[in-house]
């Protein structure tokens, strides 16, 4: 979910100039992986993704800053932290490589015929990227330790949270960036594109796993929580 929502903190005032520039230059990288290859901008799916891809970001980490501020504070800090498991790390650096050559192939695949997408494909990807951020600022709000990277938030009193989407699934935020992966396949209107988010869903699997063993040793009732919530993705499928 890194790439989803770290990138949205770019509010004027709440980072140094060095961070907020990073964001900014991030948020550019993406408009260029999509148009560059592409050759056009006459693409209405992709400014319907990145409108929505922006707005979703800058609308979560706006209601974070507002009631959440130590949460927000968090999210501001470095993708890679001294106790973050070396796995993390390598799967976050995994996780982006793939997600941005995976929104450039699809650039490259619709570049012939200048996609303008149809009405169902276009309503279909806006609801699911919608419901997408929806569910992740639930699970904000429920949730005060969802920090990007995986570690036990000993300083921060870490407990186990099991209110709002943590009812039904375990790890609501991966089941939030399914929807918007798929969604962002479909807006842009690339066949061969909805053979990216099964990739993701596997490292992101693979990530749910490592973190669940780390919780467990780490993190008092999380077995128990395991076992009421069974589902960690989508209910009564994993």
């Amino acid at each position: 979910m890194a790439i989803l929502t770290q990138c949205g903190p770019t509010l004027r005032g709440n980072m140094d100039n060095g961070t907020r520039a990073k964001r900014m230059f991030w948020l550019g990288f993406v408009g260029i992986a999509l148009f560059v290859p592409a050759r056009t901008v006459a693409w209405p799916g992709a400014w319907i993704f990145l409108v929505l891809f922006i707005g979703g970001m800058f609308v979560t980490v706006g209601w974070l800053k507002r009631y959440d501020p130590e949460l927000f504070r968090e999210r501001l800090r470095s993708f890679r932290q001294p106790d973050q498991p070396l796995w993390d790390k390598r799967l976050g650096l995994a996780i982006a490589v793939v997600w941005y050559c995976w929104i450039a192939f699809m650039s490259f695949e619709t570049r012939a015929a200048a996609v303008a997408g149809s009405p169902v494909m276009l309503g279909t990807g806006s609801a699911l990227m919608i419901g997408g951020y929806l569910l992740v600022g639930a699970s904000f709000a429920a949730n005060s330790f969802a920090v990007t990277v995986v570690r036990i938030q000993s300083e921060r009193g870490q407990r186990v949270v099991d209110t709002g989407p943590y009812t039904l699934v375990r790890h609501p935020i991966y089941t939030a960036s399914i929807a918007i992966h798929i969604g962002t396949a479909l807006l842009l209107g690339a066949r061969w594109g909805l053979l990216g988010p099964p990739v993701l869903v596997v490292l992101l699997g693979i990530r749910a796993v490592l973190e669940e063993r780390l919780l467990r040793a780490g993190l008092p009732g999380y077995d128990e929580y395991a076992a009421r919530v069974r589902w960690r993705f989508v209910p009564w499928l994993w």
